[in-house]
């Protein structure tokens, strides 16, 4: 059984320790994106340090690319460089970004990523910034872009997120910080094929959200959370 985590971040001088967590956990690929004060300020710089991460070890990475939205032009230059750069997603944090999630300044990015045919991972569970009801209007707007509620909505506003992912066939849930009961709850309701794993490294553990994983009641399908979901967002959408 492969396992692909749909959610990493990588600091400066942090790759051995990714890479040591990785193999120490039986991760054969994760997705990758800058850290916070690259994903804030300097989108530059956290690209091209994915960008190589990516390119040094291929069949480990894929990398998300960032570019804060008050940048305007600037930012849409930036996707285009980290296009170009061989990174295949957009990771946007609006609560640390310093936007609310419903404001059409992000609308741009968006397009651009639907045009590029990459996937947008969304941090969610910050009022007002980022609720769950919030990602899923942008996915209804953008049908032909596949979605990633990060964090699964939590800590607040979790309770939306049945509804959410129920309105929306381009939305997913990342697992990290959701508690596993509440996972299974979920997805006895809305089906294994909605969740993908995640880890949220370096800020949570890698090996407990691994493990959450397993604590699932029994019955479910672990399978598809831990590769086959991703591998499917990560493709493009008619």
């Amino acid at each position: 059984m492969g396992i692909f985590d749909s959610n990493c971040h990588l600091e400066k001088r942090g790759l051995p320790d990714l890479l040591r967590e990785m193999d120490g956990h039986g991760i054969e690929r994760a997705a990758i994106g800058p850290a916070k004060n690259f994903t804030a300020v300097d989108n530059k710089a956290g690209n091209s340090y994915i960008a190589a991460a990516v390119r040094k070890h291929p069949g480990r990475f894929v990398g998300y690319a960032v570019a804060s939205p008050w940048y305007g032009t600037r930012a849409l230059r930036e996707l285009e460089r980290a296009l170009d750069l061989g990174l295949s997603g957009l990771m946007i944090d609006p609560a640390l970004q310093g936007f609310v999630l419903t404001d059409p300044q992000i609308h741009p990015l968006v397009e651009f990523a639907a045009d590029a045919g990459w996937p947008v991972y969304c941090a969610t569970g910050t009022p007002v910034y980022a609720m769950p009801f919030q990602l899923a209007e942008l996915a209804e707007r953008y049908p032909s872009v596949n979605f990633v509620m990060g964090h699964g909505g939590f800590s607040d506003f979790w309770y939306d997120v049945p509804d959410s992912l129920r309105r929306c066939p381009n939305l997913w849930l990342e697992t990290s910080y959701v508690l596993p009961t509440q996972l299974s709850r979920w997805i006895e309701d809305l089906g294994v094929e909605k969740f993908v794993f995640g880890s949220d490294h370096p800020y949570s553990s890698l090996g407990i959200e691994l493990g959450k994983i397993r604590l699932l009641k029994e019955g479910i399908d672990r399978r598809p959370i831990l590769e086959a979901n991703f591998v499917e967002v990560m493709r493009r959408r008619a």
